[in-house]
């Protein structure tokens, strides 16, 4: 938690909830006042799901065109609950398959 290369945290930031009951009132605004705050990249935990925001278009040229040994496609799908919906075949193998399709 202490690495100086890891994004900001959002705020506030409440044991447990995390950043979740601001979000929730209204995620696009908490969104834009959290860039305003923090710069185009930072940390959300929405109740116990730990996310980066990445809203900067430079740093989104970066993490769209890191490979699969910077980022995982699958773990993310499975990540943000896929796996408990589709099962964890098609959370793992689905996206293997479209991307031949």
């Amino acid at each position: 938690e202490n690495n100086s290369n890891l994004p900001p945290h959002a705020q506030p930031c409440l044991p447990l909830l995390g950043n979740a009951l601001q979000y929730k009132k209204n995620p696009a605004a908490y969104l834009v006042s959290q860039t305003k705050k923090l710069g185009g990249v930072f940390r959300v935990n929405l109740a116990g799901l730990r996310m980066v925001a990445v809203v900067d278009r430079t740093a989104m040229r970066q993490v769209a065109e890191a490979g699969p040994s910077v980022l995982s496609s699958r773990q993310a799908i499975a990540d943000f609950g896929f796996k408990e919906v589709l099962g964890s075949f098609s959370a793992y193998m689905g996206s293997a398959i479209h991307k031949l399709i």
